[in-house]
């Protein structure tokens, strides 16, 4: 069941063969041009390719893992404020984006599936939805859905300290959503390096696990919240697992 409408996008993904392949938009066939104004990206290295996928900043770009990979290895970390979000495939480039993120670089994420936070699933538009992507309120899945809320607010938000008498903590709550087609197990609240601050057991099942607490706010100046299956999804073939966007913690 739908909803509201379908919101499409025409955009140009450009499948390098050593710099990971971004996906860029809007954008509109051009006939007079070659490979009909796509992205020209032969020769181009990570940042050059990030560079010319943006069309002079008018473009939204989502980079994926092999693109992140060869950037670090040029080291020009420097240039990743020009992509919008990093697509995860799996959780294996979950190392990479950790390091993004304790260079202080906001770097949201997608996935196969995307949940978009604060969105009005009733009736929105592709402008919503992007405006969402663009925010970094957003939750990478292969279908599970986890929430996650620093003092109320979710991924993409900056929690700032409280300019009287700054608070040692700060309230977590977390929601799981586990159907039995992608069962999840495993969820974990991760900082600085990637460092796991919190680890939850979940049973998958119709009613979601939802707990809260009450984090040191010294322990990260971001946190993100992992969540896996052990077994593939019998639908999907997928294994189950669910990567929320980071929230900052001033």
């Amino acid at each position: 069941h739908v909803a509201a409408a379908v919101a499409l996008r025409a955009g140009s993904r450009a499948a390098s063969d050593t710099a990971g392949s971004p996906l860029a938009w809007p954008r509109s066939a051009d006939l007079d041009r070659a490979a009909q104004g796509a992205v020209p990206w032969q020769g181009l290295d990570a940042a050059d390719l990030l560079a010319a996928s943006r069309w002079g900043g008018q473009r939204t770009v989502v980079v994926d893992q092999a693109w992140l990979t060869a950037l670090l290895a040029e080291g020009r970390l420097d240039q990743i404020d020009g992509a919008t979000a990093l697509r995860l495939d799996d959780l294996d480039g979950l190392d990479d984006w950790f390091s993004v993120l304790d260079a202080d670089h906001d770097l949201s994420v997608v996935g196969p599936w995307t949940w978009v936070e604060d969105v009005d699933p009733g009736a929105y538009s592709a402008v919503d939805v992007e405006a969402g992507l663009v925010a970094g309120r957003t939750v990478a899945s292969t279908g599970p859905r986890v929430a996650l809320r620093v003092d109320g607010q979710g991924p993409g938000s900056l929690i700032r300290s409280d300019t009287g008498a700054p608070s040692s903590v700060v309230s977590v709550s977390l929601r799981v959503e586990t159907p039995a087609w992608a069962p999840i197990q495993h969820v974990s609240l991760r900082g600085r390096g990637g460092v796991v601050l919190l680890t939850l057991d979940v049973a998958p099942g119709p009613v979601p696990v939802e707990t809260s607490f009450d984090l040191d706010r010294t322990l990260s100046d971001w946190i993100v919240v992992v969540a896996q299956g052990d077994q593939a999804s019998p639908l999907t073939g997928r294994l189950p697992w669910s990567v929320t966007s980071p929230v900052w913690i001033e």
